[in-house]
C-alpha cells in the first residue's frame, strides 16, 4: 500500500533505532519498549480514542510484537498500551 513507508522504515528507521538500543545496553541505559496490545482478549479494556480509530490488537497477537530487528533482548520491559495518552 505504501511501499515508500516500508522502505524507509526497513533502510533507515529500524537500523537508527537499532544503534540507539545498542548505544544505550553498551552504557547501562534500561531499554523499554511500549506496544499498542489489548490487555484482554476482546479489547474491552481499549480507550474511547482507540475504539473510535479502529485500534483492536489482541493480547498476544502477531501485531501486539515489537519488530524483528529493534525486539527487546531477554529480560527488557515491554508495556502493553491500550490508549494514546502517556
Amino acid at each position: 500500500r505504501r511501499p515508500w513507508f516500508y522502505a524507509n522504515a526497513s533502510n533507515l528507521v529500524l537500523p537508527n533505532i537499532r544503534l540507539l538500543q545498542e548505544g544505550c545496553r553498551d552504557r547501562g541505559i534500561e531499554v523499554i519498549f511500549s506496544v499498542i496490545e489489548n490487555l484482554t482478549n476482546d479489547g474491552r479494556d481499549r480507550s474511547l480514542d482507540y475504539k473510535i480509530s479502529g485500534y483492536n490488537v489482541p493480547k498476544g497477537s502477531w501485531e501486539a510484537q515489537v519488530v524483528e530487528m529493534v525486539k527487546p533482548l531477554n529480560d527488557e520491559i515491554i508495556l502493553p498500551k491500550t490508549s494514546s495518552g502517556v
